[in-house]
């Protein structure tokens, strides 16, 4: 598959001129941009045979749009590494051609006028690099997947609802916001034990997941926690949900 990339040069030009270039952002056909990326030499092709085409969803509710656009682009381009998944050039130039019309839809109401500011979010890294992958609207639906995917379920995407609840930006944020999530038999345990707990009836929300990582934290700075296996993390933090569940009101 034949994908545009954005040069570097063109990520800092476009992202820092964001407010000159508000009128080529707000029209929903992209002819305008593309030809002003060409005429740049801002755009670069390059074809990446492991992956296939992807068809977003744009209307709906969010939330259930989330969950299922995390499933398309992440089960079609599974093979991309992570460290392309991590390069701004990679997502800029996407949301300047393929996905263009997704990002309108997604976030019509940054295209207001005075909205240019929320623009260098939509179509760049604009909140410092680790954060902007899971807050860029491109982005973080493949570094959803790529938290969430399990290959050992009958449902590799089985964990992905319990961390799309609620505002799915803000909680995919903090999840990532520890470093200790990089490892997968840790995040894994957070995840599968939220999961179990939704699945018994109790409804996970974001104070559940905030508890979790706070203690988490205090394992880690007793004890490796990167030594613990992903049952032993489970264990060791299962106690701290009972309480929150027991003293809830709601």
């Amino acid at each position: 598959m034949e994908l545009s990339f954005m040069t570097q040069a063109g990520v800092d030009d476009m992202k820092t001129h964001v407010e000159e270039h508000a009128e080529l952002y707000r029209c929903e056909d992209n002819a305008a941009m593309l030809a002003h990326l060409t005429e740049k030499g801002y755009l670069q092709k390059a074809d990446l045979d492991a992956l296939s085409f992807v068809e977003l969803l744009e209307e709906g509710d969010h939330g259930i749009a989330d969950i299922e656009n995390v499933r398309r682009l992440y089960g079609a381009w599974r093979a991309l590494p992570p460290y392309a998944a991590a390069d701004e050039r990679l997502w800029a130039g996407l949301s300047h051609t393929l996905f263009w019309r997704y990002i309108h839809r997604r976030k019509e109401k940054d295209f207001g006028a005075g909205k240019t500011a929320a623009l260098r979010s939509d179509f760049f890294f604009a909140q410092g690099r680790r954060r902007s992958l899971f807050v860029n609207p491109l982005a973080r639906l493949w570094w959803a997947g790529h938290m969430v995917y399990d290959e050992r379920r009958r449902d590799p995407f089985e964990l992905l609802p319990v961390l799309a609840q609620g505002a799915f930006a803000s909680q995919l944020v903090l999840f990532a916001s520890s470093g200790l999530m990089s490892r997968r038999e840790t995040r894994f345990a957070v995840l599968s034990l939220l999961e179990r707990f939704e699945r018994s009836g109790k409804k996970v929300k974001r104070e559940h997941l905030q508890a979790l990582l706070a203690r988490l934290n205090a394992i880690s700075s007793l004890t490796l926690v990167d030594m613990l296996s992903e049952e032993e993390i489970e264990r060791r933090l299962e106690g701290v949900l009972f309480p929150l569940f027991e003293n809830r009101r709601d």
